[in-house]
């Protein structure tokens, strides 16, 4: 099966992030090698409306180049990361943020030279929004929604494929509709994916537990 990468829906204080911006990426042993050379993620829709730019959190233990790209449109940018320097990079919202419960091909796609560590944010003010995200080396082919639902949000998330010619399977646990087609929950529904593109499904109702 075709590996993807899952965008969850996961929102944690801004002190908290605190501690990555401070003190660099938390390690253990025994985790899971999150560093690579070659990234794909996208962010999902927000509901804050603070109108702030997304942003790539990259650390490296080596002096490298990162390429930074979002194929759909053409942005492409590159910034030098030092040896154990934190750099931010903050990048156009209409051109990395995903829209509706529909595909979308909004990916951004990153390479370095040397191995990286990277986080991406969505700051809306006092509430942000964050996730590690792995090198497609370590993508999957099959997944499980940590969602929730709020008063006045949808619950949502996002899939993105890294590899051409790929069939995203999607077994709803609430009812949804996804590019105007309704899909009772429990009903699997197939979506075809290329390349760097992508997928955001969203519903009122608390998708926790949606496999694909």
């Amino acid at each position: 099966m075709t590996k993807v990468g899952f965008l969850p829906r996961q929102w944690i204080m801004l002190a908290v992030l605190g501690s990555f911006l401070g003190y660099g990426f938390p390690t253990c042993e025994g985790c899971l090698y999150t560093k690579g050379k070659e990234f794909v993620l996208s962010f999902l829709e927000s509901f804050e409306n603070a109108n702030n730019q997304p942003w790539l959190y990259i650390t490296s233990t080596s002096d490298t180049s990162v390429t930074i790209e979002a194929p759909a449109d053409g942005y492409t940018t590159t910034v030098d990361v030092s040896a154990d320097e934190k750099v931010i990079v903050t990048l156009p919202r209409s051109s990395v943020e995903m829209s509706g419960s529909q595909p979308d091909s909004k990916a951004v796609y990153v390479t370095s030279d040397q191995d990286i560590n990277l986080l991406a944010v969505s700051d809306e003010g006092l509430i942000t929004g964050a996730y590690r995200v792995l090198p497609i080396s370590f993508l999957g082919s099959e997944y499980f929604i940590p969602g929730y639902s709020a008063s006045g949000q949808l619950s949502e998330f996002g899939v993105i494929s890294a590899y051409p010619d790929t069939t995203v399977t999607i077994t709803p646990t609430q009812d949804v509709t996804f590019d105007g087609a309704a899909y009772p929950a429990g009903t699997a529904f197939d979506v075809e994916l290329g390349e760097y593109e992508g997928l955001q499904v969203q519903s009122a109702g608390d998708l926790t537990g949606v496999s694909r």
